[in-house]
């Protein structure tokens, strides 16, 4: 999936809301999904 970095930052944007209120599960999940999105590492998606 070939995403514009527009799209990419907006769907960032939304996971980054949905981090600041969710469970430590919840979070985690959110962490995998930026991952697979921006081709990250988790400890640089949870800095964002």
């Amino acid at each position: 999936m070939v995403l514009t970095v527009t799209e990419r930052k907006a769907a960032t944007k939304k996971l980054a809301l949905e981090y600041r209120r969710g469970d430590k599960t919840r979070k985690g999940q959110i962490l995998d999904q930026i991952y697979e999105l921006n081709s990250w590492h988790r400890s640089h998606a949870r800095k964002k």
